[in-house]
């Protein structure tokens, strides 16, 4: 587990994974963390409606401030609608599922998604995340992190930061500029992403995700499409 000041953004986030309520017995055994230290991290949560206890179950949930929080984030997502355009043109294109990453802690967020329109397609929801070391998107993300936010995810997952092939990795992505991906963290699931970066600050990735069979077929232009979308987002203002 990471230092004090991250356990409250860990709980908060771990809790939002989960999408309904959660007993805190079951978080405990998640995070790890003794059930004593997880109650005073609770209690300051609640304080700021952060989370919410259903007093019957005693489960808690997502508050009504983190509610309100996320309420912000739409409202002023479609005021900066250029990704979401981006993820259209992309999916009229390449035919595929196409999200926008970001990185959240020790996770990849997902806050933009457009679903291909095929019966056989992969799917992805807004709010879903997925562990910052697994995947096309978390991995594109890792490598353009600063050092320190790499050492501490390595750390949160029990990963050797200094370990020579690990960081091989993280460099030859970082030179690459794109990260592939192949069941890496769905069975059957090929990913493509590229990072979205201006003026030096990592915003997040735009990411593709094809079935394999289909992914077979000609993806070098949706990898392609990917990348000139991405030079596209990266020059704009």
């Amino acid at each position: 587990m990471s230092n004090t000041n991250d356990k409250v953004f860990i709980i908060l986030s771990q809790v939002a994974t989960y999408g309904k309520p959660v007993s805190v017995k079951r978080l405990s055994k998640d995070l790890n963390m003794p059930l004593s230290s997880l109650y005073r991290y609770i209690t300051l949560l609640k304080d700021w409606l952060l989370l919410e206890e259903n007093l019957s179950t005693r489960e808690i949930y997502i508050g009504s401030m983190s509610l309100t929080l996320a309420s912000n984030h739409e409202r002023a997502k479609l005021e900066n609608s250029e990704y979401q355009k981006a993820l259209e043109r992309l999916s009229n294109v390449t035919g595929e599922t196409c999200m926008f990453m970001v990185p959240a802690g020790y996770h990849a967020l997902c806050t933009l998604c457009r679903e291909s329109s095929e019966a056989l397609r992969c799917s992805f929801e807004v709010g879903q995340t997925q562990p910052l070391i697994k995947g096309a998107s978390s991995k594109v993300l890792l490598a353009n992190l600063p050092k320190e936010r790499q050492k501490k995810v390595a750390k949160y997952y029990g990963l050797n930061f200094h370990d020579l092939q690990w960081q091989q990795s993280l460099s030859k992505t970082r030179r690459d500029g794109f990260s592939i991906s192949t069941s890496d963290y769905y069975a059957g699931v090929v990913g493509v992403s590229v990072p979205i970066i201006r003026k030096k600050h990592l915003c997040g990735a735009i990411t593709i995700m094809a079935p394999s069979e289909r992914a077979k077929k000609g993806f070098e232009r949706v990898i392609q499409d990917l990348m000139n979308e991405a030079s596209i987002l990266c020059g704009s203002r």
